[in-house]
C-alpha cells in the first residue's frame, strides 16, 4: 500500500485476510461473487430498459401536448403506444399477490441481489429462487421491449411524419440512458 502525505510517499505491505469470525469456505465466496456479478449485470440491462421506457413515455408525453384534438389518428397512436408500454412494464396482475412486469420484476432482482450481496456465507435458496423466477419475468419483458421497438414505434413514426412531427429518435432514448445509468 503507498500513501503520500505532504508530499513524502510512505509504502507499507498490506495483507487481506478472511474475517476469523467467517465460516465461509472461499468456494461460497467465489460462488457467491459469480451469482452477484451475474444477477448484477442483469440488472443493469433491466435498469437500461426501464430507463428507454421512462425516456420513451417521456416523449410520448410532449407529442399529446402538441398533437391538436383534431388529429385524433395520432393521439389514438400515442395512447395505444402508451397502453403496450404500460404492460410491458406494470402488466396487470392475475392475482393481486402476484408481482408482474419488468418494474416489479426488476425490483425483485434486485431484492435477490442485495442478499447474495449482504453475507459471508452460501446463498439462501430462497434468493436464488426469487432470481430465478424475477430473472425469467425480466427476460420477457425484454423481448416484449425489443419487439415493440422493432415494430410498433417504426409505425408510429411513420405516423408522426405523416402528421408533420419530429419521429420518437431511439438515438435520443440511448443518449439519456447512457447519462442516467453513469450518474
Amino acid at each position: 500500500m503507498r500513501l503520500t502525505v505532504d508530499g513524502k510517499p510512505q509504502t507499507q505491505p498490506l495483507k487481506i485476510i478472511m474475517d476469523p469470525r467467517s465460516s465461509a469456505t472461499p468456494e461460497i465466496l467465489q460462488q457467491q461473487l459469480q451469482l452477484g456479478q451475474q444477477i448484477f449485470a442483469e440488472t443493469l440491462e433491466a435498469r437500461r430498459v426501464l430507463t428507454e421506457v421512462d425516456s420513451l413515455r417521456k416523449q410520448l408525453s410532449e407529442l399529446e401536448q402538441k398533437v391538436s384534438e383534431k388529429d385524433s389518428a395520432i393521439k389514438s397512436a400515442l395512447v395505444d403506444a402508451e397502453t403496450v408500454i404500460s404492460k410491458i412494464e406494470t402488466k396487470p396482475a392475475d392475482s393481486p399477490e402476484q408481482p408482474t412486469g419488468l418494474r416489479d420484476a426488476f425490483a425483485d432482482m434486485a431484492s435477490a441481489l442485495r442478499v447474495v450481496e449482504s453475507g459471508d456465507r452460501a446463498v439462501p435458496s430462497q434468493a436464488i429462487a426469487v432470481y430465478d423466477e424475477s430473472n425469467h419475468r425480466v427476460k420477457a419483458a425484454i423481448a416484449e421491449w425489443n419487439e415493440f421497438k422493432t415494430t410498433q414505434l417504426p409505425r408510429l413514426n411513420q405516423k408522426l411524419a405523416g402528421a408533420h412531427l419530429a419521429p420518437i429518435a431511439i438515438s435520443e432514448i440511448a443518449q439519456e440512458v447512457q447519462f442516467l445509468m453513469s450518474r
